[in-house]
């Protein structure tokens, strides 16, 4: 996310914040979700808490929030206040029971930021050197993936490379605005703490609840 490449190029940077932001720490000792994943969302109060596993008792757990609610955990000594929250949200309590961390808590916040055009003067720029989106939505290495394949394509359909950076860089675009805006329909939806977040949710949540494929099918899938 702080591509030394994109600065010596000198592209221009673009940002953007919507407030959200995500805390994860590995745990051992996790009961019960060897065989699933769970994902908790709480949007009356712009929480989420999801655990996935990786087999024996192991699992990435995580607690995403509104950045101005104040709890930021970082590091070990924040790990039970970290579970508690998890269960607060609604993650249920028994998988926690006698669960440890297996790796540092840390917590990013959700910062967008991109290049308007990710090619000039023999260098493209893929991954989050191109664009970040928030991680909270978990659509990060699709994205990276998505770029090389673009670059790929634009390379060997165009001997020209400075026409196939360019036509690159549009394929980006078309790939990353769609992403974007659907990021933001579930954080208005999911995570939006404004009287307007709240009205399309008391809207959209009950049409959602009488038919699932009403959700915007893009959360972790790219």
């Amino acid at each position: 996310r702080q591509s030394s490449v994109r600065k010596w190029a000198g592209f221009e940077i673009s940002y953007e914040t919507l407030g959200l932001q995500l805390a994860g720490v590995l745990m051992d000792g996790m009961r019960g979700v060897d065989d699933r994943s769970v994902t908790v969302f709480n949007p009356f109060v712009q929480r989420m808490a999801l655990i996935f596993p990786q087999g024996k008792g192991r699992a990435r757990v995580y607690f995403g929030n509104r950045a101005e609610e104040g709890f930021r955990p970082q590091g070990g000594k924040d790990v039970p206040r970290f579970i508690e929250e998890c269960i607060k949200t609604g993650s249920p309590a028994e998988f926690y029971e006698g669960a440890e961390a297996a790796g540092p808590l840390a917590t990013f916040p959700g910062i967008y930021d991109w290049v308007e055009h990710p090619y000039k003067d023999g260098v493209a720029l893929v991954g989050d050197a191109a664009t970040t989106s928030d991680q909270t939505w978990g659509q990060g290495l699709s994205l990276t993936l998505g770029a090389v394949r673009r670059l790929r394509d634009a390379l060997v359909s165009n001997d020209d490379w400075r026409q196939a950076g360019d036509n690159f860089a549009s394929a980006m675009r078309a790939m990353w605005e769609p992403i974007r805006t659907v990021e933001h329909w579930f954080t208005e939806i999911f995570m939006g703490a404004s009287p307007e977040a709240n009205a399309a949710r008391m809207k959209a949540l009950p049409l959602i609840a009488q038919d699932q494929d009403r959700i915007h099918d893009a959360f972790m899938s790219g």
